[in-house]
């Protein structure tokens, strides 16, 4: 059972970032397996070690995405995924040296990180390439317009 499936809620309607996230729940979910079905430490290992590979490899993609579009938010939006880097480096240097870090509630934070951080953080850049269209006070008022 996945700790969580992709929805198109969770779209930016960006493609190789959505892809990107996709793979992202892949990896979280086949970590999710792995823990529930008490895979070996080395099967964990390799798991967190895509997960920490693949974060920083999105996370350089999508600011890179950010900067050609002038998003204005981009220095926030680094630190924030400088801050979850960290973590999921973190969780992964105590698993190397062999203490017992993949429990429920590790998985629930990356969960919630990147539920949170797709439906939120991610979705104001798809607010910004395609913000909501903005009607005058007339045009509110005349069907017409």
């Amino acid at each position: 059972m996945p700790l969580m499936d992709w929805n198109d809620g969770l779209s930016i309607h960006v493609d190789f970032v959505d892809d990107d996230h996709k793979y992202l729940l892949h990896l979280l979910n086949s970590l999710g397996d792995a823990v529930r079905e008490n895979h070996g430490n080395e099967a964990l290992g390799k798991i967190l070690q895509e997960l920490l590979y693949y974060t920083g490899y999105h996370f350089s993609r999508e600011e890179e995405f950010m900067s050609e579009i002038n998003y204005p938010h981009l220095f926030t939006h680094q630190q924030i995924h400088n801050k979850f880097a960290r973590e999921v480096r973190n969780v992964f240097e105590e698993h190397k040296a062999g203490k017992p870090v993949l429990t429920t509630s590790v998985l629930d934070m990356m969960k919630g990180w990147l539920i949170n951080h797709i439906a939120l953080e991610d979705k104001r850049i798809s607010l910004f390439l395609n913000p909501p269209a903005i009607k005058t006070f007339d045009e509110l008022n005349d069907p017409q317009v």
